[in-house]
């Protein structure tokens, strides 16, 4: 059989083998595999996937992950371990706060255009430090300013105003359902600063690319999709 679109071969030598259309069910596929890694988790059965020497050799010439996953650098947060996932599985940019800047969109650019992936996925977590920092309304030494800066807009835009008011006010009282509210909606933001990117947004239209925007939650250990956009018409 010859490797086309829907032939795993397509991925062998190159990833703009991949800029053709795929079955909407075979995008969900690769979301689903993602979330069924954070399942064995949950229930004490993890795999370790292609963890071993044989796979680091495997890879060492070329990488073929199927999704692309924008999380945040705390160190509670890995997506590799949350999945359940090895080497070359996942291309992985972690960022305080999970924010889309220009050099993260670059990344993910890179893994969608050169290495096809199918899912891009915007992975923020309960109880998020950089979040909490934005909140606080301090002013922070050094680059720290920056990050917060960026995450000030994604908050101005969360919903309405009334709301970020409030999550001031909760945040200082301690109010953790209040800041998980607000990274759900960091989250959605960032998503749609991904739809910012050109190519994202034609790998979507083109229904190359399923974009995801999830939630993981600290004291529980699971993945909550909140958003999934793969480029289908809105009614």
């Amino acid at each position: 059989m010859e490797a086309g679109c829907g032939d795993p071969s397509s991925f062998v030598g190159g990833a703009r083998a991949l800029l053709c259309p795929f079955p909407s069910s075979t995008l969900t596929q690769v979301l689903l595999n993602l979330l069924a890694g954070n399942e064995r988790v949950l229930e004490g059965v993890s795999t370790h996937p292609h963890q071993d020497l044989r796979r680091v050799q495997q890879v060492s010439e070329q990488q073929r992950p199927l999704a692309a996953i924008l999380g945040c650098a705390d160190s509670r947060a890995p997506a590799e371990i949350i999945f359940d996932q090895g080497f070359g599985d996942v291309f992985v940019c972690r960022v305080a706060g999970n924010i889309a800047t220009p050099e993260e969109l670059a990344s993910l650019e890179y893994a969608v255009l050169e290495l096809g992936v199918r899912v891009v996925m915007v992975l923020g977590h309960t109880n998020c430090g950089a979040v909490k920092a934005a909140l606080s309304g301090k002013a922070f030494p050094g680059f720290i300013d920056t990050l917060v800066e960026h995450l000030d807009v994604a908050i101005a835009r969360a919903e309405t105003g009334q709301l970020r008011l409030e999550a001031h006010e909760a945040v200082k009282n301690g109010d953790e359902a209040m800041l998980d509210r607000v990274v759900t909606e960091n989250v959605r933001y960032q998503v749609q600063r991904c739809k910012r990117s050109v190519l994202i947004r034609e790998a979507l239209q083109e229904r190359r690319l399923l974009l995801v925007g999830a939630v993981y939650h600290l004291d529980t250990g699971r993945v909550k999709v909140i958003i999934t956009e793969d480029g289908s018409p809105k009614e």
